[in-house]
């Protein structure tokens, strides 16, 4: 597909599975994101944000409240409330670049 770093987001709406990214646009695939995720943990740079996002640390473009703008995506994502309390302990952890 690409290089982990190419990818910003992963979606799954409606049981469709879509890979954003940097310079080949989206990927469609199948699975649950629970296997992607799991499979995406040991590379470090991917984070659940919600029940139907993951997205790339590499690409975090800002935090406000519970949205997060990632780059080159063009929809905030809206944290979900189970994943918030590890997000944030995660946040205060990182620098933007």
């Amino acid at each position: 597909c690409c290089y982990y770093g190419e990818i910003t987001v992963i979606e799954v709406l409606d049981k469709s599975l879509t890979i954003h990214t940097v310079a080949n646009g989206t990927i469609e695939a199948h699975g649950p994101l629970s296997r992607i995720e799991k499979w995406l943990e040991p590379i470090g740079i991917f984070y659940r944000v919600h029940k139907s996002y993951i997205i790339s640390i590499d690409h975090l473009e800002s935090i406000a409240g519970d949205l997060v703008k990632i780059r080159y995506y063009d929809r905030l994502i809206k944290l979900g409330a189970r994943y918030r309390k590890r997000f944030d302990e995660f946040s205060e952890s990182i620098t933007y670049h």
